[in-house]
């Protein structure tokens, strides 16, 4: 399953770690002190976002066009599982006493971000583009910092980097 299974992704900030996608527990992310133990678990709000069968259609159509891919389709496509419903969180950054929860719902392009404060409580929703779901295998490099989302992306045309510099609405320090 391509799009539920990830590595686990860990922030460290002052003398807190915060882990997410450990123990089959999706929606979870754990604190811990600088000693290794667990001081809190901070949940996603999640609403379940259904596979469609258009979900499916994009991402064989992406599986069949991408570079790294697409010689291999004929080989693994019997082999292909796709879920009912995508996993709460794609991805999460910590910043600013804020947690940045990324999942799978898209509108006009763009990724919805949950911003939590540490406890939990959900501040805000924010849609900003970085990468369709389909490109669930492609590394998505980006960062947080001071309201602003740093994405580098590889631009296959000029096959140079570019960095694409995103305001995430409603930040307040």
């Amino acid at each position: 399953n391509l799009i539920a299974e990830r590595p686990p992704f860990f922030y460290t900030v002052k003398d807190r770690v915060f882990l997410d996608g450990i123990d089959g527990n999706a929606g979870v992310t754990y604190v811990f002190d600088k000693n290794g133990k667990q001081v809190d678990a901070v949940k996603c709000p999640y609403e379940p976002i259904p596979f469609t069968q258009e979900h499916k259609k994009r991402a064989i159509d992406w599986f069949k066009r991408d570079p790294d891919t697409r010689r291999y389709y004929e080989q693994v496509k019997h082999r292909l599982v796709f879920p009912d419903h995508f996993p709460p969180i794609r991805m999460f950054h910590v910043d600013d006493n804020k947690i940045y929860l990324m999942t799978f719902k898209e509108k006009d392009g763009k990724n919805e971000f949950i911003v939590l404060d540490m406890k939990g409580k959900e501040l805000n929703r924010v849609l900003i583009p970085v990468v369709p779901f389909e490109e669930a295998t492609v590394l998505i490099t980006y960062t947080i910092c001071n309201g602003k989302l740093y994405h580098l992306k590889d631009n296959e045309e000029t096959e140079e980097w570019e960095v694409h510099i995103h305001d995430i609405p409603g930040f307040k320090r």
